[in-house]
């Protein structure tokens, strides 16, 4: 599956790819991205049914079906991470500006989600369903920002509400990590912390769950 299907992109995707690969650059190499890039396509393109193949007939259909959608998949994902991307990239330029000294709790919890949603592997690794509420996620952040200047107690609140929620997470995560567990429900457990990032912070813009 993998290796004799060729992604096809239009020019303006190539373009796009530079661009992204402009803007990933503090998180990683242009090579990294494309392959990640590339990997993601071909999962989501040929292995997004619930079953994999088990036999020669599923097979066939199971790469059929991936051919035809390969581009629409290519051209989706692209333009996804690269909205994501580009982004990331003025919320980090934010984050470098001058800031005051009362706001440092806020941005040093910024920086550090920023860090556990955008990584080298990233792409491949966050499953499409959260990947697409990135830019609900980073309008969260800019809006968390705009409000600091009159809500510094509030948001110090919020920060300590999340920060053992997280810690566990971490903890349970290295713990399956070295077992070699796969939970499903701890996966769901990190996005219900990204969700109630944004029902603290920028409650407006509403969750996807309770």
């Amino acid at each position: 599956l993998y290796g004799t299907e060729k992604i096809k992109y239009h020019k303006k995707n190539m373009t796009g790819i530079k661009h992204m690969c402009l803007y990933d650059a503090p998180t990683g190499k242009c090579e990294q991205l494309q392959a990640d890039l590339i990997e993601a396509i071909n999962d989501k393109a040929f292995l997004s049914e619930a079953e994999l193949p088990r036999t020669q007939p599923q097979f066939e259909a199971c790469v059929e079906k991936g051919k035809q959608q390969m581009l629409d998949v290519a051209n989706d994902l692209c333009g996804m991470v690269g909205k994501t991307l580009a982004e990331h990239h003025q919320l980090n330029k934010k984050l470098k500006g001058n800031v005051s000294p009362a706001w440092l709790h806020a941005v040093a919890d910024i920086k550090m989600q920023l860090s556990a949603l955008i990584y080298p592997g990233f792409i491949k690794q966050t499953p499409l369903e959260w990947l697409r509420e990135y830019p609900r996620y980073f309008k969260a952040i800019n809006l968390r920002l705009e409000r600091l200047s009159g809500g510094i107690d509030r948001d110090r609140v919020a920060v300590l509400e999340i920060k053992p929620l997280w810690q566990a997470y971490v903890e349970r995560q290295e713990k399956h990590r070295q077992q070699g567990i796969v939970d499903p429900q701890l996966e769901k457990y990190r996005w219900m912390i990204e969700e109630l990032r944004v029902s603290l912070f920028a409650q407006t813009l509403g969750t996807k769950m309770p």
